[in-house]
């Protein structure tokens, strides 16, 4: 019984000392397979033949060494985590992904924007865009309304329109990878802004008034008015301002003379102007004016008269007696009489006119006249009969308007001095002479042309 105890506890040393060496062999096949090429072995292949003598996986074992074995977990455990230095740099797609607009694989697309409103004769300009796809693109357009031009590589339109509509402009655009994107974008062109001087109630606009209540068109931006004065924009009288938003007459006269004033309002919007004629009257004479009256198709005195004119052609206004005017206040007879007046700077006054004996401007009447080079003829202005007094026309005459006023309407403004006495020497010696003498008698007075 001795002998067989000592017996099995000499082969249970034997197969601690097999389990061992098994043991290490385990540990250097795993570390071949953690260390080795991608082609050795690595620990979850291993499979090796166990002792039938040996301890099941779940029992501790006590070594020759002191030391305590577990279950067999560290060869079978080494997996493929761990990177082969051979292959362990990411592998990535060799198309630079930091720009995704730059990504040939990103959809191409175009974007309208939303284009603003435009008109005819305003300049327009409009940024599409695009993203996605590879630059550089090339640009295609059909159906742009016409004066809108593109340079074919961006996807920038200006131009000035000629003709209003609304237009479904079809974009195409292509990459430098053939990826091609097609877009309809709508663009609205209105009319060119413009007044409707027709529907004005008589000749101008008066207090209270804005000519911006019968304009149209236009690309919707704002609208500043102002007096521009100078040359065939007729007189603003002191005291009177035009206010730039809403474009109404602000403020009371200054002026002492009495009659009516015309000038012209701008309105601009953008790099496109309109005009239309506003006035305004002072009724009050001086206490010892001489009585003023007169009359034409469009009213009296007060009420400025209207012309027209044909661009490219000799301009003329004279209604022959009208309008007429009737200055009573002689104490003759006898009865003499001076006139002065002072015409504003117009396209009237200009070209051949200048040369001619009767000049460019008159208050007498214009007779027609075969003998003369321009077919008419000054005569002197008569006195009234029945009572003493003056009575007298108004006309003037000019070349071809300049191209700023072949399609607009332009104004000349007159300042009428009287004076008449019953000796002829009581109003020679100049304006100042006829203004006192004629007791500061005087009338304001403007003619506006349109075109036809």
């Amino acid at each position: 019984m001795f002998v067989r105890t000592l017996k099995t506890a000499d082969t249970l040393r034997s197969a601690r000392a097999s389990r061992a060496r098994r043991l290490a062999l385990m540990g250097a096949l795993a570390l071949v397979g953690a260390c080795g090429d991608s082609g050795g072995v690595t620990g979850s292949s291993v499979g090796m033949p166990t002792d039938s003598n040996s301890a099941s996986d779940g029992e501790t074992e006590d070594t020759s060494d002191g030391t305590t074995a577990g279950p067999m977990t560290g060869a079978s455990e080494v997996t493929d985590s761990t990177s082969n230095p051979d292959t362990d740099a990411t592998t990535t797609d060799s198309t630079d992904t930091s720009n995704t607009t730059n990504n040939p694989g990103d959809p191409l697309e175009i974007h309208c924007d939303e284009p603003p409103e435009g008109a005819v004769g305003t300049n327009f300009e409009h940024f599409f865009q695009v993203s996605g796809g590879t630059p550089s693109y090339q640009w295609s357009y059909e159906d742009l309304p016409d004066g809108l031009l593109t340079d074919g590589v961006s996807g920038y339109v200006n131009g000035t329109p000629t003709l209003a509509g609304v237009y479904a402009i079809e974009i195409t655009v292509t990459d430098v990878y053939d990826q091609v994107a097609v877009e309809t974008c709508t663009v609205v062109i209105n009319d060119k802004l413009s007044a409707d001087l027709d529907a004005l109630d008589g000749p101008c606009l008066k207090a209270g008034e804005s000519m911006l209540d019968y304009m149209s068109g236009g690309n919707g931006e704002p609208i500043v008015c102002s007096v521009p004065g100078g040359k065939g924009n007729g007189v603003l009288p002191d005291g009177l301002t035009v206010d730039e938003s809403d474009c109404t007459t602000q403020g009371t006269i200054a002026e002492l003379t009495y009659g009516t004033w015309a000038w012209i309002v701008e309105a601009k919007q953008g790099d496109v102007s309109v005009y239309a004629p506003y006035c305004a009257s002072q009724l009050l004479q001086g206490p010892q004016s001489y009585k003023i009256e007169g009359w034409h198709a469009g009213g009296d005195h007060l009420v400025p008269a209207t012309g027209t004119f044909a661009p490219g052609e000799d301009i003329k206004f004279d209604g022959d007696m009208e309008p007429r005017f009737e200055v009573s206040g002689c104490d003759g007879p006898p009865c003499y009489h001076q006139t002065f007046a002072s015409f504003s700077s117009s396209p009237f006054g200009t070209g051949e006119c200048q040369d001619d004996a009767d000049s460019c401007f008159g208050i007498c009447p214009l007779v027609p006249d075969n003998n003369e080079p321009d077919g008419d003829k000054q005569l002197p202005c008569e006195l009234m009969e029945g009572f003493a007094g003056l009575e007298h026309e108004l006309w003037a005459k000019g070349g071809a308007v300049s191209e700023p006023f072949e399609d607009r309407v332009w104004i000349s403004h007159q300042t009428i001095h009287y004076c008449m006495g019953d000796t002829q020497e009581l109003c020679v010696g100049g304006i100042d002479v006829i203004k006192e003498n004629g007791n500061n008698s005087n009338l304001e007075f403007a003619i506006i042309m349109r075109p036809e």
